[in-house]
């Protein structure tokens, strides 16, 4: 609200006079970022939702790890969080831990976020390691 814009208040902390909307932006920052990302993952077909809260990341993927085995094709159910952090400029980068069918897995995600869309590349590791791409949109 503008209206604030011609007050002033005492910053105790500076110990400046500044006007309302310079103390709120210096003390409650706001986060262009924030907010809940919904979308999919591949190289293991999946979903992945991220929730923004200024740098903080958390989130969780799930879906389907397929792999061939003596010619044949199996499949496995696998869920996961995610924990990271956003830079100012926008790079994304955090942790992937959870499961795929029973077994444990870690990995890393890595990409940016800007005009509300969340984009980048995660890899994990488990009894054999794989890869792929993300894109998810805030809601």
């Amino acid at each position: 609200d503008l209206a604030d814009s011609s007050g002033t208040i005492y910053d105790p902390k500076t110990k400046k006079t500044i006007d309302k909307i310079q103390f709120r932006l210096m003390y409650f920052p706001f986060y262009v970022n924030d907010g809940t990302y919904s979308g999919s993952i591949s190289g293991a077909p999946g979903s992945i939702t991220l929730i923004v809260n200024g740098t903080s990341v958390t989130g969780t993927v799930r879906g389907t790890y397929k792999y061939t085995l003596f010619d044949e094709i199996h499949s496995e159910p696998f869920t996961g969080k995610v924990t990271g952090s956003l830079s100012d400029k926008g790079g994304l980068s955090g942790s992937l831990s959870g499961s795929v069918g029973g077994a444990a897995f870690t990995g890393t995600l890595s990409g940016t976020i800007s005009k509300g869309v969340a984009r980048g590349s995660w890899t994990t590791k488990a009894a054999t390691t794989a890869s792929g791409t993300f894109t998810a949109r805030r809601k």
